[in-house]
């Protein structure tokens, strides 16, 4: 009985004010978290976790002993992606990245190359600007406690070179 009235009273509120997609702006239905479907289907994906020898794998392995390597979504200027990553990033919506989390478990979870990991570490591309959170870390602590591997923050960073 606890439940039902919790829903009811959680519906209620959702009726005035409902939660909203943070990539069109437009009402989520109960079973949508954070993004709508539509904008879902918009979000560039790189399917690297299908691919042995993907590109991240290819960068990183000149500097690095790795196993696998992926990325969930190629950044495209003025996308929802794009949207979405600066309501994670300035808008402190930190259940995008939750959201982000659950989607790379989902794509990684049934897949071979990612059964002998043992470790995650993000891959910072600034390591001077600071934020009250890291955003990439918000989502990337999700990955490790399902795959029960530590979490490895510090390690890598983009280094400025004469050619960049």
């Amino acid at each position: 009985m606890k439940n039902f009235a919790k829903e009811c009273f959680s519906d209620l509120i959702n009726l005035f004010f409902p939660p909203i997609c943070l990539g069109c702006k437009s009402p989520l239905i109960s079973t949508e978290k954070s993004i709508c479907v539509h904008c879902e289907m918009q979000l560039p994906f790189t399917y690297f976790h299908l691919d042995k020898n993907n590109e991240m794998i290819q960068k990183l392995s000149d500097t690095l002993k790795i196993h696998t390597a992926t990325s969930l979504c190629y950044f495209e200027k003025d996308s929802i992606l794009e949207s979405l990553i600066y309501h994670l990033k300035y808008g402190g919506q930190q259940k995008l990245g939750e959201y982000f989390g659950e989607l790379i478990i989902d794509l990684i979870k049934s897949n071979e190359l990612f059964k002998n990991i043992e470790a995650v570490i993000p891959v910072l591309l600034n390591s001077k600007r600071k934020r009250r959170y890291n955003q990439v870390t918000v989502f990337e602590k999700k990955i490790p406690a399902y795959l029960g591997v530590p979490f490895v923050e510090g390690y890598l960073f983009k280094l400025k070179t004469p050619n960049n």
